[in-house]
């Protein structure tokens, strides 16, 4: 009787040991789960520009979709901790976050949009931080309103420059396709200062289309918004492009491969979809409606 009591102890304990080897696991990976480093701005801005300290969500119930806009609105709260605060304006609310395969989709209200490039830089610096490998996310995608942002790229740590050198100088070399008065182009090399926040086809082509750079794009012709697709970009130009052009062949082709010839020279991109006012029209012959490769025969010499 007493060695059966000690063996059914024996097997008792035993059994308590495989299970705790089971459970305490994943008992730790459930409380693991339940807390996040979330990245907020330094108060001193001097040493390591970025800290972040870890907060506890466990209020928050569910997963998924819930998880990411819980974790965003913590993210665009102040810290409880003292020393730090949230890169992105109190104005700013959050209208959804959406996870679809490897990607994270953040909408913001258009209040994101008037911040400063500077705070709008480190908002999306924050959130990359806080969300990059969370549940196998590489990459984020920023919207206002629904519309994605003027310069739309996928956002990740090795695509967005870490820390503030992001808000470090750099010149760049580009080449310029411009009117020579004669109805042809031709092309001349500028340098462009751009800090790592600001979208180089963007700076560029404000530059060729909104101060008369080139010559050939009509006055008052403004960038509505640039976003690059792989190897084609998009620009989308207000009306004044397409009132001032559509009956003049000759002045719309100039100023059509004016920019997409300059947009072609640039590092990553190979084609050009132009757009009025979000829409395609055809534009003096010239059909809006595909990508546009570079032209160069409207060079002066006739050749690249």
């Amino acid at each position: 009787m007493k060695k059966r009591f000690v063996l059914i102890a024996v097997l008792l304990l035993l059994a308590l040991s495989i299970a705790a080897a089971f459970l305490i696991p994943y008992l730790t990976s459930v409380s693991r789960r339940s807390r996040y480093a979330v990245w907020y701005v330094n108060d001193e801005g001097a040493g390591e520009q970025f800290g972040y300290e870890r907060v506890s969500l466990t209020t928050v119930s569910g997963s998924g979709d819930a998880l990411y806009a819980a974790l965003m609105h913590r993210l665009m709260q102040r810290p409880a901790g003292q020393g730090m605060h949230t890169a992105f304006s109190p104005d700013v609310s959050l209208r959804s976050a959406v996870r679809r395969n490897d990607s994270l989709y953040v909408d913001l209200s258009r209040e994101f949009s008037a911040m400063s490039p500077a705070d709008s830089a480190m908002a999306r610096y924050c959130t990359v931080r806080t969300f990059f490998g969370l549940d196998g996310i590489s990459q984020i995608f920023f919207l206002t309103d629904g519309i994605y942002l003027s310069d739309y790229r996928a956002l990740s740590p090795e695509n967005y420059l870490t820390g503030f050198s992001q808000f470090e100088s750099e010149t760049v070399g580009v080449t310029l396709y411009l009117a020579d008065g004669s109805g042809r182009l031709e092309a001349r090399s500028r340098s462009f200062t751009c800090r790592g926040y600001e979208f180089l086809p963007r700076v560029v082509l404000s530059y060729l289309v909104e101060n008369g750079a080139g010559g050939a794009v009509p006055e008052g012709t403004l960038v509505n918004s640039v976003s690059l697709y792989g190897d084609c970009l998009y620009l989308d130009l207000s009306a004044e492009f397409y009132d001032a052009l559509c009956d003049d062949a000759a002045a719309a082709r100039l100023a059509v491969y004016s920019i997409v010839d300059t947009a072609a020279s640039l590092d990553g991109v190979a084609e050009v979809r132009l757009s009025i006012e979000n829409r395609t029209p055809d534009l003096a012959g010239i059909s809006l409606r595909s990508a546009l490769k570079p032209d160069y025969t409207l060079l002066r010499s006739g050749v690249r």
